[in-house]
């Protein structure tokens, strides 16, 4: 079982006793579907612009009303919502379905999660400080007051290392981080493993500029005052207010590790492991050989020559051990070095026989930069250069100077993230008939202006799915960066490969060529019938055979039914549509689709001059089924036996026109099932097929017995 805090309080430094560091280790808060939102509130999110929020934010049972501050833009679907001052997307219940379903969800895995972290059991420490934590440092477990906690100064939590270890905070009161003040990390601790339950009447208050970490589960409200920054998760069973904050989900934070190790006949000075974000940098370590000994390189999964070396924009993890060879009477090292602005070609540490020679090695200005010299101990103006007859070790740098007139491009995708020339860049899985647009950037760092030459082209076996919505501007000023919009339009399914090719004027990187892969994927519209008219009913028909083309199951189908002709005399009604969004019917199969399944849509259409002269567009996606709820109503008799028309079941009914019905069906006339849509009744009788879905979840033909009955609603 755990152990009790038995450590001891230095001035404001916690000290921890062995016994401290043994209770067992806590397991994560699951916050199932919450983990998707980095700030979800029941009744409302408020900010004071501008802040800068990367991650998805939702609120749930409150209304979009509720999210102020943030001028919101409603997307073509309806489904959520974006701002300028979020990167991501924002959610409510009055949005179109599915969203009220995931909202309920989210709320309720935040509810469960909260009350999760009020009931772990056997702190390892309980009421430090009386509540009052500034100073202290804290490691993984779990810790608990009865009262609020205040963070007076800065507090730091320390993972020894374990970049997996659970910090857990149960505090009965509120938790005010003072202004200015910070919560530290250390040891590998990610924020991602850090949760503050807060269970006080006025919840979570972050001072002016504080800086916190960790996921924070209130019963009321956060409140996070002016310029204060947040790595985390925001999580509230009432409000979050925000005042010009930045606000990044710890879910998409990345911490790598950088593991520097030594082997025979030497050691590594400087700080092992490092833990650093993606894209920072690490800090030095050196290399530092034994006497007799000479370090030879670094080897390991980043393998270099550089001694000392500092991990620069670090994009994954880095393990690499230093290697030392002995030296031998009469064997002389030769070392090659770079400056700023250029590198080494040839082998950078050479041991060599006396009398014999080394090899050649190339001092390589980068791009906008000119050689001038070798310094050091054996100093020159010759590039190439081959040391002969070893007498002596030879330390050298190569020296560099900026060349003037030289552009330089660079290819940022997304903003931050560099692709390297002959670099890729994946669109991922696209839906059939669908686009997914990736955004790049080009920078010139050079000083001189960087000429790009248009249009840019593509080539390879899928070139044609891919294409330029938005060109990129020329010239680029030194310094000055523009941007160019690829999209990918899958239209088959499986891999798509093509390359892309940016003239420049850049002179070692001409053109600058990027590989593009995709994923056709989803959905798509094997084969469209033509639209015939029905007498019976006098409907235009068509049916739509769809098949599911993705890697996994979808729950449900929407198709959007798109380029109709509007007009009284000429305007087309999709008859049975389920509903619309943005004014573009859509008819909806509810039930599950399965990978390379097929479906078949009846369509029906009415227009006054029965005319077929028109050619919809069907746009698809996999969506959440929205079942309707048994109706309340009075059961009405059916005129006549359904009759069995080829396979399609009419039924006929006396109505009341403009009352609604709906018609269920059951193979046991115990267990109903409701038909979408709902009917509004156009006259006093009314014929209805059952044609599949998405009326109905399968044929009627291919069941054995289906029985039907026409409910009256109020």
């Amino acid at each position: 079982m755990k152990q009790i805090f038995t450590g001891l309080v230095l001035g404001a430094v916690l000290i921890l006793s062995p016994a401290a560091k043994g209770g067992n280790p806590e397991l994560p808060i699951n916050l199932q579907s919450a983990d998707d939102f980095v700030i979800l509130a029941k009744s409302g999110i408020s900010t004071v612009p501008p802040s800068d929020i990367t991650g998805d934010m939702g609120v749930s049972p409150i209304t979009s009303t509720a999210i102020t501050g943030f001028a919101l833009i409603l997307d073509g679907l309806g489904e959520f919502s974006t701002s300028a001052q979020v990167t991501g997307r924002i959610y409510a219940p009055d949005y179109a379905p599915p969203t009220a379903v995931k909202m309920t969800a989210a709320i309720s895995d935040m509810e469960t999660a909260y009350t999760n972290a009020a009931g772990r059991t056997i702190p390892d420490t309980e009421e430090l400080g009386a509540g009052e934590i500034g100073g202290l440092t804290f490691v993984p477990g779990l810790h608990k007051w009865s009262t609020g906690v205040l963070v007076s100064s800065n507090v730091t939590l320390n993972a020894a290392g374990n970049p997996n270890a659970v910090f857990i905070f149960q505090i009965a009161g509120d938790l005010t981080i003072a202004n200015g003040q910070s919560v530290i990390l250390a040891g590998g601790a990610q924020a991602k493993n850090i949760f503050w339950q807060v269970a006080g009447g006025a919840g979570a208050i972050i001072g002016t500029t504080a800086h916190f970490e960790g996921v924070v589960l209130t019963a009321t409200a956060i409140t996070v005052n002016t310029g204060a920054s947040f790595n985390g998760k925001l999580l509230a069973q009432t409000r979050v207010n925000l005042q010009s904050n930045t606000i990044v989900d710890s879910s998409l934070i990345n911490q790598y590790t950088l593991t520097y190790t030594a082997g025979l006949g030497g050691s590594v000075l400087g700080d092992s492991p490092q833990f650093v974000l993606e894209g920072e940098n690490g800090t030095m370590v050196t290399a530092v050989a034994d006497p007799g000994f000479v370090f030879t390189g670094w080897t390991g999964t980043d393998p270099s020559s550089d001694n000392p070396r500092t991990d620069l924009n670090v994009m994954a993890d880095i393990t690499v051990t230093a290697q030392f060879q002995a030296l031998v009477p009469n064997q002389f090292v030769f070392t090659y070095t770079a400056g700023l602005g250029g590198s080494i070609s040839g082998l950078p540490i050479q041991i060599v026989n006396q009398g014999n020679d080394g090899t050649t090695v190339t001092a390589v200005p980068d791009p906008g930069f000119a050689f001038v010299s070798w310094v050091g101990t054996d100093p020159s103006l010759v590039n190439p250069r081959t040391d002969l007859n070893a007498l002596a070790d030879i330390t050298v740098q190569a020296q560099f100077v900026a060349d003037p007139a030289v552009p330089e491009i660079a290819v940022e995708q997304p903003v931050g993230v560099n692709v390297p020339d002959g670099g890729r860049r994946n669109f991922g899985p696209v839906l059939v008939g669908g686009t997914k647009n990736l955004v790049f950037t080009v920078s010139n760092s050079g000083n001189a202006n960087l000429n790009l030459t248009l249009p840019i082209t593509f080539s390879g076996p899928d070139a044609a799915m891919f294409t330029i919505t938005a060109p990129p501007m020329t010239p680029v000023l030194p310094g000055a960066s523009t941007t160019f919009t690829v999209r990918f339009a899958p239209l088959t399914a499986g891999v798509k490969v093509a390359a892309l090719q940016l003239g420049n004027n850049d002179s070692n990187e001409n053109p600058f060529d990027i590989r593009l892969t995709g994923f056709g994927s989803g959905l798509s519209v094997v084969l469209a019938s033509p639209i015939t008219l029905n007498p019976q009913t006098g409907l235009l028909e068509q049916t739509v055979r769809i098949s599911n083309t993705d890697l996994v199951t979808v729950d449900a189908v929407r198709m959007f039914v798109n380029n109709l002709p509007a007009g009284v005399q000429a305007g087309v009604q999709v008859y049975n549509a389920s509903g619309s969004v943005g004014g573009i019917p859509y008819l909806q199969h509810n039930f599950p689709v399965a990978q390379s399944e097929e479906i078949v849509f009846l369509i029906e259409y009415y227009r006054l001059s029965r005319h077929s002269d028109f050619t919809p567009v069907f746009g698809l996606e996999a969506t959440l089924p929205v079942l309707p709820p048994a109706p309340d109503g009075a059961v009405i008799s059916i005129n006549r036996e359904p009759a069995n028309l080829g396979g399609r079941i009419l039924l006929e009914f006396t109505t009341m026109r403009g009352r609604r019905y709906v018609v269920q069906y059951s193979s046991n006339m115990t267990d109903w099932k409701t038909t979408d849509p709902v009917i509004t009744a156009p006259s006093n009788r009314l014929q209805w097929y059952d044609d599949g879905p998405p009326k109905t979840e399968s044929k009627p033909n291919s069941v054995g017995s289906r029985f039907y009955r026409i409910i009256q609603l109020p």
